[in-house]
């Protein structure tokens, strides 16, 4: 099969230049821009050293506990939730890149500047890796002229703004390019003599199921890519699962060995990679090297569909009886008074509906270039063959499982968003062609195309009117809640147990020496359900609740939004109380000027 089979001729390029340097120079033309559009976050980090998100503060409180010696295997917050601490559901994974960045700034910096350092050195580590992923990802689509339009939209997408953004050090980012490289490698792998990129997609898999499981979704689309291939091709797709197979028999048990305490081997938990998940693979790994065994069965594809089908039976009925639950609620776990309180309410958590209601322009930056790319990948798949059209297939497969992600929970949208502008990527390649065609020169032409991706993307939307009524902002309150220089007072306090809302806990750990009750965290069960039960009750039963837990501070921000939730629900609640300044006797105030935060010192 020739290139001109799997893609377009190749772009025009600059003169002198080889198709792989002029991919380096979009990659780098794309990380500049970024770099401009970044500026200001990374100023306002280096001289506020502030946090956008809780999850972010965490990871460089486990970050900083790795380096100060706990254990390789010890994800436990021994500062949330003391004594019994909280174990966490992330891994190390995210977190030695992170420290050994961090290690390297402190050979010439003090600690907190080497941090600020390292939280806005790191994602723009990451961007580079995204856009080149993305380029290698266009290139197989497309062929040459793919990289430019692939990388423009990547840039112009706005997942970019928001997970790879300097200070950003959380794991979403890594998953994302995750993500795109185990997609990239298996689009190229459905090329028969590529068929050995099988095993990169499945040691991205192996690597990403050790981060978390936010792309469990994406993974059991690729994890039947092989298998459907093989129904549709016989023989040819014989390599391809052979060399996925073999990839995830070697990666999955070695990322789990490397990332997971050998006493926690046996626990099948549903919110982390456990053995669970571990099971799926394997029962992955089995259908692949089975039907590639399957000789007698792939003359026809009548007797190819029958031996899928059993063997897929016989291995995942047993999977589905053990794992099963945890494809439908991996937090099933989680206590129902804090899903109410908090998880319902968290901005990530919502669902699209919930989410295009609060915010209705969303509905352009979010879903309608959404439906453009899948729009465009229908088309793709309706004008391509062979190859290609295997590889568009896959990329709309998998798209529409981002989707269906989407519509459960709105933060699935940033993985979705590099995978579905593919299709938006498609217009602009055959725009450029279709000048072509008209005699345009081909650097002009080009420059043309790229041009159309700024109306195909996030970006884009967002510049042009709401085509829907904005709605007041449905954010979480005050931003001087979680700034850092809101904490400074209360680091100066005695170091104690703090009980505050869940949002403000990682906060607290980054920024004070204080441990804390509450985080938002759905593992730490026992505590975030102690400080809703305390603050939902009346202030004089609060005080048992309180005493029990050990706090010696609360603290109390204004418009926080789990309060403000409990105070709507019980007006005559401890948080109703003192969100209007009324401290039962059993709290003692403490002046801790410049700061947003009322603290109690408790009696």
């Amino acid at each position: 099969m020739t290139s001109a089979d799997i893609a377009p001729p190749a772009a025009a390029r600059l003169p002198g230049l080889s198709a792989r340097e002029q991919m380096v120079l979009t990659v780098m033309a794309g990380f500049a821009l970024c770099l401009a559009l970044c500026a200001p976050r990374v100023a306002d980090i280096w001289t506020t050293g502030n946090f956008y998100d809780s999850d972010d503060a965490m990871r460089m409180v486990e970050v900083r506990d790795f380096l100060g010696g706990q254990g390789w295997y010890d994800l436990t917050q021994w500062r949330l939730d003391p004594p019994q601490g909280s174990f966490m559901h992330w891994s190390r994974v995210v977190d030695l890149p992170l420290a050994l960045l961090l290690r390297c700034f402190q050979l010439f910096a003090t600690g907190e500047v080497a941090e600020r350092l390292a939280r806005i050195c790191f994602p723009l580590c990451l961007q580079a890796t995204l856009l080149a992923g993305s380029a290698w990802l266009g290139r197989i689509l497309f062929g040459d002229k793919g990289v430019a339009p692939v990388v423009a939209l990547t840039v112009l997408s706005g997942f970019m703004l928001g997970q790879f953004v300097p200070g950003r050090v959380d794991h979403h980012s890594a998953q994302i390019i995750l993500l795109v490289l185990m997609t990239a490698s298996m689009a190229s792998a459905l090329c028969a003599s590529r068929a050995r990129m099988a095993a990169v997609s499945a040691t991205c898999i192996a690597v990403s199921l050790s981060i978390s499981i936010e792309n469990l979704l994406f993974i059991c689309a690729v994890f039947a890519a092989p298998p459907l291939l093989w129904i549709a091709r016989g023989r040819l797709a014989r390599p391809l699962l052979l060399w996925f197979a073999g990839g995830l028999a070697v990666a999955i048990p070695l990322c789990f060995a490397l990332f997971n305490a050998p006493s926690r081997w046996s626990i099948a938990s549903c919110d982390a990679f456990s053995a669970s998940y571990v099971a799926i693979a394997f029962g992955a790994a089995l259908l692949s090297a089975g039907l590639a065994a399957a000789r007698r069965f792939e003359a026809t594809i009548a007797g190819r569909l029958c031996a899928a089908g059993a063997l897929g039976a016989l291995i995942g009925a047993p999977l589905l009886a053990w794992s099963g639950h945890c494809l439908i609620d991996p937090f099933e776990g989680l206590d129902p008074a804090v899903r109410d309180i908090w998880l319902s309410n968290v901005g990530e958590a919502r669902t699209a509906l919930r989410h295009f209601a609060l915010f209705p322009k969303s509905i352009q930056t979010i879903l309608l270039p959404a439906l453009l790319g899948l729009a465009g990948l229908a088309v793709a798949i309706a004008q391509s063959r062979h190859t290609a059209r295997d590889r568009f297939i896959f990329l709309f497969a998998l798209s529409a499982m981002g989707c269906l992600g989407t519509a459960f929970m709105i933060r699935a949208a940033t993985s979705l968003a590099p995978l579905v502008l593919t299709g938006c990527a498609y217009f602009v390649v055959q725009l450029g062609d279709w000048l072509v065609v008209r005699k345009w020169q081909k650097s002009t032409a080009t420059a043309v195309a790229l041009c159309a991706t700024l109306p195909l993307s996030q970006i884009g939307w967002a510049m042009a009117p709401a085509l829907y009524p904005e709605r007041a902002d449905a954010g979480s309150g005050p931003k001087a809640c979680l700034e850092a220089s809101s904490f400074a007072p209360l680091a100066r306090l005695p170091a104690g147990l703090a009980l505050a809302s869940i949002e403000a806990g990682a906060y607290i750990l980054e920024h004070t020496p204080h441990s804390v009750v509450t985080a938002s965290y759905h593992r730490n069960n026992h505590g975030n359900r102690l400080a809703i039960d305390a603050f939902s009750a009346t202030p004089a039963a609060a005080q048992a609740i309180v005493a029990a837990s050990g706090a010696q501070y609360i603290f109390v921000c204004g418009g926080n939004k789990e309060l403000a939730i409990i105070a709507a629900r019980a007006p005559e609640s401890l948080a109703a109380a003192l969100l209007k300044g009324e401290a039962p006797v059993w709290l003692r105030p403490v002046q801790a000027p410049e700061t947003p935060y009322r603290v109690y010192a408790v009696k």
